[in-house]
């Protein structure tokens, strides 16, 4: 959560090396984001998907 300060975009892969977890664990966590209306899916791909931390970003930008 405090990367998403620093970078409010991440991905999966992206997670998983700063988390230092398994791609799976990572899924999860980022899916918990997702429902939690932190993250959201910016792609509308399958795979290779980044997701924005919005409210984060808009704080970032005003």
């Amino acid at each position: 959560m405090d990367e998403l300060f620093v970078m409010p975009v991440t991905t999966i892969s992206r997670s998983e090396k700063l988390l230092k977890v398994t791609h799976e664990t990572a899924r999860k966590y980022i899916g918990i984001l997702v429902e939690g209306g932190i993250l959201r899916e910016t792609t509308g791909r399958k795979r290779n998907r980044i997701y924005l931390a919005e409210e984060i970003m808009r704080t970032i930008s005003d």
